[in-house]
Parts: C-alpha cells; structure tokens; sequence
C-alpha cells in the first residue's frame, strides 16, 4: 500500500505543479503582505509540536524537491485545510492560511521553515523525514514525504 501511495505521489510530482494561492508559494512570497523572515523565526519560537498523536492520516501528500529547496503539499480532499501550521521533521513550522481542496499544490520554501530557536530549516542540511499538519488542534501525517 505505502509502495502505490508513494509511486502515486511520484506520478503526480512528474506531472507538474504550479503555486497555490492559499500558502506561500513564489507568488505569495513577492506579494506585499508576505511574512519576513523575522516574522516567521518569532512565530516558530511562539508555537510549540503538539503534544498529541496524529490523528488518522488526511487526504494529503508531501513532496520534496531537494534541488529547488521546496516542500510541496496537496490536498486530495474535497475540504480546505483551513489556518494550519505544517510540521516537518516535529521541529520546523510554518503557517498557512489554508489548503485549497483538490487544486495545486501549496509550496513551502526550506528558507521559510523556522524551529524554535530561530534556526532556518535550510541552514541545518537535513532530510525532510516527516510532514504534518495541525489543524483546529488536530495533528495529521501526510503521505510522504516522497522526493521529486
């Protein structure tokens, strides 16, 4: 099962993707409101992990594309995933307005990633392990993370 659902993710990552208005894609980044990189270290420091299990696994994958430096979420649901922080590696953060269901994919820049301490997710040459989502208090893992 886990072997489909990652050569499915693979499928989809060949097909392409293009930026997602909901999260902070290269779009969002240029845009006037985009959150600086002081901004988003303060609000790594200000959010903890969640201290609960993930829940049942969501309708959502992860995809790595390690030479572009970017995380890319889809949401396979027919629901937004709506105000989430995603996770990776249980360290690194990043806030998202939302998930548009079933549309392309939100791109996450590693630079964009912050720890507690400040730390870029970048800057620290680590694998991408693991990709949640916390959502309304929930905490989801996601399919993936596959390498693109």
């Amino acid at each position: 099962m886990r072997t489909t659902n990652l050569a499915l993710l693979a499928v989809i990552a060949a097909a392409g993707c293009s930026s997602n208005p909901f999260g902070p894609g290269d779009d969002a980044r240029l845009a006037a409101q985009a959150p600086t990189d002081a901004e988003l270290a303060a609000y790594a420091g200000s959010h903890k992990y969640p201290a609960t299990q993930p829940a049942k696994e969501l309708k959502a994958a992860a995809i790595v594309d390690r030479n572009r430096g970017m995380i890319k979420v889809y949401n396979f649901s027919d629901q937004p995933i709506q105000d989430t922080d995603v996770w990776v590696n249980r360290s690194y953060v990043a806030h998202l307005r939302g998930i548009a269901a079933a549309s392309a994919p939100v791109q996450i820049r590693f630079s964009d990633l912050f720890n507690s301490l400040g730390q870029r997710f970048s800057s620290q040459n680590e694998q991408v392990r693991i990709v949640q989502v916390e959502e309304n208090g929930t905490l989801y893992s996601l399919l993936g993370p596959a390498a693109e």
